[in-house]
C-alpha cells in the first residue's frame, strides 16, 4: 500500500524550490524562506512549506501563505516527472485539511492564465474563478474555495 506524507520542508530540501516561483532566488534567500517556514511566519503572517512524499520519494511541495485570518493561499508545486498522476489533487486536499484545522475559511490560488494544468487542478477541486488581473503583461486568474 502506498504511503503518503505531508511534512515540513527542511534545509535539506532546498532544491525543491527549483519547482516554484522561488527558483531564481540565491541560496541565502532560499535558506531564509525555509527558516521562515520553520518558524511558520513571514511578513508577520502564517507561512509554511510542506513537502509531499509518496513511499519516501518527494513528489512536490506546497507553499502556504496567510492573506488574512480567514484567507490562505495554497500553491502546489509538483516535480515534473511526477505530474499528471493525481499527486497535486491528493496533496492539495491534504493541505486544505491542515489549514481548515488551523481555522482558515477560504483557500485561494493565483494562477498564470497559461498554466492550464493548475487551472484544471483547481477547477477539479471546486475552486471558483473569482476574478482575473494583469500584472506587467502577465494575465492571472484568482481562484477561491470555501473550506
Amino acid at each position: 500500500m502506498d504511503k503518503f506524507e505531508l511534512l515540513p520542508i527542511t534545509l535539506e530540501d532546498i532544491n525543491l524550490l527549483d519547482y516554484s516561483e522561488y527558483k531564481g532566488l540565491d541560496k541565502e534567500k532560499r535558506t531564509e524562506l525555509i527558516n521562515h517556514s520553520k518558524q511558520e511566519i513571514h511578513d508577520e503572517k502564517f507561512f509554511k512549506f510542506y513537502k509531499f512524499k509518496l513511499n519516501d520519494k518527494v513528489v512536490g511541495f506546497f507553499n502556504v501563505y496567510e492573506h488574512s485570518k480567514s484567507v490562505i493561499s495554497i500553491a502546489p508545486n509538483i516535480i515534473e516527472d511526477c505530474r499528471r498522476k493525481g499527486f497535486g489533487a491528493f496533496g492539495l486536499e491534504k493541505v486544505i485539511e491542515k489549514v481548515r484545522i488551523l481555522g482558515y475559511k477560504i483557500a485561494m490560488a493565483t494562477i498564470r492564465e497559461d498554466n492550464i494544468a493548475s487551472i484544471k487542478l483547481h477547477e477539479k477541486l471546486k475552486f471558483e474563478n473569482a476574478y482575473n488581473y494583469d500584472k506587467q503583461g502577465i494575465n492571472y486568474k484568482v481562484y477561491l474555495k470555501s473550506i
